[in-house]
């Protein structure tokens, strides 16, 4: 399947998300995705706002299981499963992973603090399918919201 750029973009654009419009990510994960766009896949997301992210997800793969965790989940706008709790609460989000996984995709765009990071990197990775990506976004932390990093589960 064709690498579909215009698509991400677009979706991203629609539902306001800054995925790409401020990072560019749309240039790895249209790249990453691509392949996957009709599969079956299940996506979890950590560190969702409002849901827009979420949204754009559930549109670009049309038959995959949508899945987000947020701290805060009052300002929620989609019909994805959340659950609400800090990113590195495992007793909350273990059952979650035990109920709706594995994660064929895991993205973590929480609170960009590191220990935070690794924190949530350490209670997900069980749930990571083999094959899976596992995608850390805005490594500079809070204040630069720069760079990317993501590995694959063999």
């Amino acid at each position: 399947m064709e690498c579909n750029l215009n698509d991400l973009y677009r979706l991203s654009q629609g539902y306001a998300t800054d995925k790409f419009s401020a990072h560019g990510y749309h240039h790895i994960y249209g790249d990453m995705f691509a392949r996957r766009q009709l599969d079956e896949v299940r996506l979890l997301e950590v560190g969702v706002d409002r849901g827009a992210s979420l949204q754009m997800w559930q549109d670009y793969f049309k038959r995959g299981r949508i899945f987000g965790i947020d701290a805060e989940t009052a300002r929620l706008t989609t019909t994805a499963t959340v659950l609400e709790a800090d990113q590195a609460d495992a007793s909350r989000i273990v059952p979650f992973c035990v109920e709706h996984g594995p994660f064929d995709i895991i993205i973590d765009d929480a609170s960009h603090i590191g220990s935070k990071t690794i924190a949530t990197f350490n209670i997900l990775l069980p749930y990571l399918a083999p094959g899976g990506m596992y995608c850390v976004e805005d490594l500079g932390g809070e204040a630069t919201h720069a760079g990317m990093a993501f590995t694959t589960l063999a």
